[in-house]
């Protein structure tokens, strides 16, 4: 005779498997093959494990049936998919927020340069909307606040400080500038490259490496070793080597020079 139910100790048999398969699926969302996910399955035997006899006489004669695991095995496959699902969206969210917020940062601590293209608006006045360069000594010209120093300003901070101009005429005015173009933001490649010319930074970490690849590389008799990257500051021009060919061969990595708007490189 026997019973179609389980006991208890077999029920907590049926959790340390489960457990146990959860395991292996944390291992398959990170890259293990789906074989695994059969081992698995094999390995936990007692999931299959439906009736059993119950009967003291061993020597009756009496063979338990076979069990029908296909059912059983199917809801398995299909948790460990539901899991797998929900462990990848969940990872997926995650990405997203922190690329969000990142980008979040980048946009509102970047500095307004000269040349670069605004537009500027003013809420829920139409003819108060337009788009402006920044002039080279840094200023902008907006009607009814007329001239505007924005250099080195983030846009909220413009912001800002058109709309103080504005208030006089219009109380609760609310300024609006976004960033059109970052003409501003280049650098100039000079010498014996491929492509010389001007170069926009699309990061504040630009490297000169990085600039010459975009110069689409060295010419044939190009002293890499002899790179220059001329630098105006405030105490004049600064000169800062580099050593292109020890650099792609791995060494004197300090002279990988991270770029600023308006530096020339030059490649003899």
């Amino acid at each position: 005779m026997t019973r179609p139910w389980t006991t208890p100790c077999e029920t907590h048999g049926w959790i340390v498997d489960l457990f146990t398969l959860g395991c292996q699926l944390d291992r398959l969302t990170w890259g293990v093959e789906k074989q695994d996910v059969t081992a698995a399955l094999a390995s936990s035997s007692r999931f299959s494990r439906k009736t059993f006899s119950h009967d003291a006489s061993a020597d009756s004669g009496h063979v338990a049936p076979e069990p029908r695991t296909g059912l059983l095995s199917s809801l398995i496959h299909l948790g460990v998919l539901s899991m797998k699902f929900a462990v990848q969206s969940l990872w997926s969210v995650l990405l997203l927020l922190v690329a969000t917020t990142a980008w979040a940062q980048v946009a509102t601590s970047y500095q307004l340069r000269h040349g670069d293209v605004l537009t500027v608006s003013v809420w829920k006045e139409e003819a108060l909307r337009m788009e402006v360069r920044v002039l080279p000594d840094g200023s902008i010209t907006f009607p009814l606040a007329g001239r505007v120093e924005v250099a080195g300003l983030t846009t909220p901070q413009a912001e800002e400080r058109i709309a103080s101009k504005i208030r006089k005429f219009i109380p609760e005015a609310a300024v609006t500038v976004a960033v059109t173009g970052i003409e501003g933001s280049r650098v100039y490649v000079l010498g014996k490259v491929i492509q010389p010319g001007p170069v926009t930074l699309m990061s504040p970490s630009t490297t000169v490496l990085q600039v010459i690849s975009q110069a689409r590389g060295l010419d044939r008799f190009a002293n890499g070793n002899a790179i220059q990257v001329l630098r105006q500051t405030s105490a004049g021009t600064t000169v800062l080597p580099v050593r292109y060919d020890d650099l792609i061969r791995g060494n004197s990595l300090e002279t990988n020079v991270v770029l600023q708007p308006g530096d020339t490189i030059l490649v003899p």
